[in-house]
């Protein structure tokens, strides 16, 4: 059955359907192997090296040598005789093991329930939020996954560890963005730096995830899609914004690019409209309490150079010469009356 999706301020327009139940919220940063997820940690598989053989880059870490018998046989089936000493054939190994991620791993808290909702429906609205996210802020990241859940992607050298490492999910935060304004450029015909063809094959390499499917309705069949990981989710609607044929537009407010669902659409949601109003308001309503302050410094200030002579004149209105003079007369008179 198809749906309906709402892109940004626009219209409703009916899309294939994607399916996949994926959780967000109550997440938290594990900087440490530590309880359920540094036992799977403990779990990946090694790595063995021959020696002399070149060690593997970052995340595989150096861990021991160990000494290993060959396969029976140089064939694997002749039984190969002893050494001379009685010691089985072999050599040593160096053994590596994946490095636990420097800035931590992104794991359910088991303090709060986690939400379960379908990525496809929202996936417009995931892109945008790629776009305001700061890839190289921690806290950031992990209010995106809080949002709408984990990538998916593991950690660097166990893509399928099932919590995701805070960095890889800043890195692949930055490639999705950096994907978007390379299709801005395309369709602005700026194929400097990416053509094409080069934009078609690096999106199509990430396109595997998302298998075709066909779900019943109550006459006919209908097209869908389903998908493993959220970051599958998100290649599909990109690769959908790609196929429409439609230009993008920049956010004013916010930056972000996005496809607009009218003519005369300028901001990508109701929110980033809003904004600019709202701001325009604090900036009168503090302009109104500058002044309001202002006024009652002044009121202050003239009460305070306000004194009572008898007949109520305000001596901050008569010329200070004349004060004084006024003062001096005054002692004058009760200079006489005390003779």
């Amino acid at each position: 059955m198809g749906r309906h999706s709402r892109r940004p301020g626009g219209p409703e327009k009916s899309q294939s359907s994607g399916e996949l139940a994926w959780s967000r919220s109550g997440y938290k940063i594990l900087t440490e192997p530590t309880g359920e997820w540094g036992s799977k940690w403990n779990e990946l598989p090694t790595k063995v090296v021959q020696i002399g053989e070149a060690d593997p880059p970052p995340p595989w870490v150096f861990e021991r040598e160990e000494f290993r018998t060959r396969p029976p046989g140089p064939y694997g089936w002749v039984n190969e005789p002893p050494t001379p000493s009685g010691m089985p054939r072999g050599g040593k190994v160096s053994v590596f093991y994946i490095d636990w991620p420097a800035s931590g791993v992104l794991a359910p808290s088991g303090d709060s329930p986690q939400e379960r909702y379908n990525p496809f429906e929202v996936a417009d609205r995931i892109l945008l939020d790629v776009q305001r996210t700061r890839s190289d802020d921690e806290k950031a990241i992990l209010q995106f996954v809080n949002r709408w859940g984990l990538l998916g992607i593991g950690i660097p050298g166990a893509a399928d560890f099932g919590a995701d490492g805070v960095t890889f999910t800043g890195e692949w935060l930055a490639l999705l963005r950096q994907w978007i304004e390379t299709l801005h450029a395309l369709r602005r015909g700026k194929e400097r730096e990416t053509t094409w063809a080069e934009f078609a094959a690096t999106l199509n390499k990430h396109l595997d995830g998302v298998q075709p499917r066909l779900s019943v309705s109550e006459r006919s069949l209908q097209r869908t899609f389903a998908a493993k990981r959220l970051l599958d989710a998100l290649c599909f609607e990109l690769w959908d914004q790609a196929t429409e044929g439609k230009r993008m537009r920049r956010c004013p407010e916010c930056h972000a690019l996005f496809t607009p669902g009218r003519a005369n659409q300028e901001y990508c949601t109701r929110l980033c409209a809003n904004r600019p109003t709202v701001r325009k308001w604090k900036l009168e309503q503090r302009r109104k309490k500058r002044i309001a302050r202002q006024r009652k410094k002044k009121k202050e200030h003239h009460s305070a150079g306000r004194t009572s002579d008898g007949s109520g004149q305000d001596e901050a209105r008569i010329p200070s010469a004349m004060v004084r003079r006024g003062r001096a007369i005054q002692e004058e008179d009760v200079q006489r009356g005390h003779a």
